[in-house]
């Protein structure tokens, strides 16, 4: 049961991000801090002793520092970075390979599908949509919150 709660709030969390992400290619600043920060009072609850703190707190602090570096890299944008950051929090090194493990599997699917639509000529009352534009120009982003979104509903599942 504690599983199910360590998880439930980080996945309802991702997706809202990946819905956001998808239709305006941005995650507010606002949803990944509130994320982190609800962490804390949910450790609390699940009586959570100061190791078990600090294996969520080291997992972050590399998801953080994994996100920076491919932001830097830019390969990711900067929210999906910061929402990367905040869920290794709640997922500790217990989870965070396996979430990483999906979430890879996920996005590099979901690029895959993007260029192929990205080389298809689309009929003209499709490619005046505004979401449609956005996502299938030939240089658009991926929005990689759906890949982190597929990632926490995967292990959410398996919980």
């Amino acid at each position: 049961m504690a599983t199910v709660l360590l998880l439930l709030i980080p996945t309802l969390g991702a997706v809202l991000a990946a819905g956001m992400d998808f239709v305006r290619f941005r995650i507010p600043n606002g949803l990944s801090i509130g994320l982190a920060l609800l962490f804390f009072p949910t450790a609390w609850l699940l009586g959570f002793d100061i190791a078990q703190l600090m294996d969520h707190l080291q997992a972050g602090g590399l998801a953080f520092g994994l996100g920076l570096a491919l932001f830097l890299s830019k390969i990711w944008g900067g929210g999906d970075a910061k929402l990367f950051a905040a869920l290794g929090l709640w997922l500790g090194w217990d989870l965070l390979l396996p979430f990483t493990f999906a979430m890879v599997l996920a996005g590099g699917l979901l690029a895959l599908i993007l260029l192929l639509l990205r080389k298809r000529a689309w009929p003209e009352n499709i490619a005046r949509h505004k979401l449609l534009r956005r996502l299938l120009g030939a240089k658009a982003a991926v929005p990689y919150a759906v890949a982190m979104a597929v990632g926490m509903i995967w292990l959410l599942a398996r919980a």
